[in-house]
């Protein structure tokens, strides 16, 4: 930040006010009272209220007397001087960097909310006029961002809980990513399906036996229709049209299959080659689990909300060799979705990008390019991904088109091939012995987790009947309580040995976020909001137990059924 002058303003030998460049910051009268007005007027008690100037700090009182909850105020001001103010009542950074100022917006975001209020102070918008619009996009974005994960939260808690769960034989059955760590030094393709994977088919073909292939997810469609099989499939969707619409019937001599745990689970049921199996972040518990079960240690492998995210971070993971990206525009190139052949191409128009709410960013060739927020949440994540990728320095964007991703170099297709790419040599891939399964064991192993679910059932019942016998309809009595109190315990230490976190996930969204108080209450106001916050808590994790119980049943039946056990 450029130097600013700094004058204070005294009274009686008392700072009472400053200016910054000619701006003044606070009345030189009665700046308490002002302070208090325009946060009376401007501040939202149900949201996080990000304001733009600390100054002198006579905002805080103000906050007080509004009775404002310290967690419903973040201040960010780019004057460091100003710190000496700051007696620690409220949140304050001082700083101009909007990474940093990122982070800490998230880190006060509860439960992915994008409730989110901007208060500017007085005259910070006119003395940093670049950095409060550079600061109002880094909330835009964590806003949209956070619409994105909520929603796929909600949409997909318990797909994931089914696939998770369905997935755990085919874990048992296959290999751990972890086999193929490190295994290569050769170059990586890693072809995805944007609209400009279709021009470098050709050159992918002539060098197709002197590297590795990895096909992030529906990729592998355009790839096979132009005659090229994948070395490896990465898949991570979770959703059934994902099997139906790319991976059933499909016809594959020597491709293996790198599969996330929460991937659909019909794939790997249906995928009858070799099958790799990894975790997702976020997923440490499910890591946890598969290892206490069956002593199989899965990797984490860093993403996004992408399977390219995922291929990115497998083929660094899978070879130190140099690695191009091919496919990979995170943009309307063309006005079209995918590359040909893609079974979810369209062509899109203007009434398209309204929908999506498209916009303008900077492209591989320096131009612009029209993306959306899901896209723009990838090539985020891909930017992280550089931030932590080991060898980065031998990882180049060839797409030739698309957007441009931060920290990535940029290549032509061409160039990478004539660097990195030896068209003698030829690819020799991993060789796996047969792997023997014991589904007895891993029958016996799924009995006793359903024993555990069934006393989770148990639980939730006895909450859910004590909150009915609650004697009283204005509070919650000290036995109501203690028995609620129990059973939390109870199941705390029952969890511990299941797998429920993606079923519970929306649950616990909605409860913290739908029962929130609004305004005023009087005490039986209050007693019946949170009466029927519990009974909906109770009945939706029973339900959530017993739902994922039957995934356990399948998935026990089906390794009877594959064990000639029945």
């Amino acid at each position: 930040m450029a130097n600013v002058d700094i004058q204070y303003l005294y009274k009686e030998n008392n700072i009472k006010s400053v200016m910054i460049n000619g701006y003044l910051l606070h009345s030189k009268y009665n700046p308490e009272k002002e302070v208090l007005n325009f946060l009376e007027r401007g501040i939202q008690k149900d949201a996080l209220n990000i304001i733009f100037g600390y100054g002198l700090g006579y905002s805080v009182g103000a906050l007080k007397e509004l009775q404002i909850d310290k967690e419903k105020i973040l201040f960010i001001d780019p004057i460091e001087a100003f710190s000496k103010f700051n007696e620690n009542n409220f949140d304050v950074i001082f700083t101009t960097d909007l990474k940093f100022i990122n982070e800490c917006i998230q880190k006060k975001v509860s439960y992915y909310s994008k409730n989110i209020n901007i208060i500017c102070a007085p005259n910070y918008d006119k003395i940093f006029p670049q950095l409060f619009k550079d600061i109002l996009k880094e909330i835009k974005d964590i806003q949209n961002l956070n619409i994105i994960y909520f929603n796929t939260t909600h949409k997909l808690g318990t797909l994931w809980q089914e696939n998770s769960l369905r997935n755990m034989l085919y874990i048992y059955e296959s290999n751990s990513l972890n086999m193929l760590r490190k295994y290569y030094n050769k170059p990586v393709i890693v072809a995805s399906g944007g609209p400009s994977l279709t021009k470098q088919l050709n050159l992918l073909l002539e060098i197709r036996e002197s590297i590795i292939l990895v096909a992030a997810g529906s990729t592998v469609g355009s790839l096979l229709e132009a005659n090229i099989e994948p070395d490896y499939i990465v898949t991570i969707d979770g959703s059934e049209i994902n099997f139906t619409r790319h991976f059933k019937d499909i016809k594959l001599t020597k491709a293996s299959l790198i599969f996330s745990a929460t991937s659909r689970f019909n794939i790997q049921k249906e995928f009858k080659r070799n099958k790799f199996a990894f975790v997702e972040p976020k997923e440490n518990n499910y890591q946890k689990y598969i290892n206490n079960l069956f002593n199989i240690n899965l990797p984490i492998i860093q993403g996004g909300g992408s399977v390219a995210n995922f291929s990115l971070s497998i083929a660094r993971y899978i070879s130190s060799g140099p690695i191009a990206l091919i496919g990979q525009d995170l943009a309307y190139t063309g006005n079209k979705t995918h590359a040909d052949n893609n079974k979810n191409a369209q062509i899109i128009d203007e009434n398209y990008l309204k929908e999506n709410d498209a916009f303008e960013v900077d492209g591989f060739f320096g131009d612009k390019v029209v993306t959306d927020y899901p896209f723009y949440s990838m090539k985020t994540s891909f930017e992280q991904i550089m931030l932590d990728i080991e060898g980065k320095d031998k990882i180049f964007n060839c797409t030739e088109g698309g957007v441009k991703i931060q920290g990535m170099q940029q290549l032509s297709f061409n160039q990478f091939i004539e660097t990195f790419v030896n068209t003698k040599d030829t690819i020799e891939l991993i060789s796996l012995q047969t792997k023997n399964r014991d589904y007895n064991k891993y029958v016996n192993i799924l009995r006793n987790e359903l024993i555990n679910y069934s006393k989770i059932v148990d639980q939730y019942k006895i909450a859910l009947k004590a909150l009915e016998k609650n004697r009283t309809k204005t509070f919650f009595t000290d036995a109501t309580l203690t028995k609620l109190d129990n059973v939390d315990k109870k199941v705390e230490v029952l969890k511990s040995n299941v797998m429920m976190d993606r079923i519970i996930d929306p649950i616990t969204l909605d409860i913290m976020t739908k029962y929130k108080a609004t305004g005023e209450e009087t005490a039986l106001q209050k007693y019946k909001r949170v009466y029927q916050q519990n009974v909906d808590l109770y009945t939706r994790l029973l339900d959530a137990t017993k739902t994922t119980m039957g995934y356990v049943q399948d998935s026990l039946e089906e390794a009877k059924e594959s064990g000639g056990l029945l």
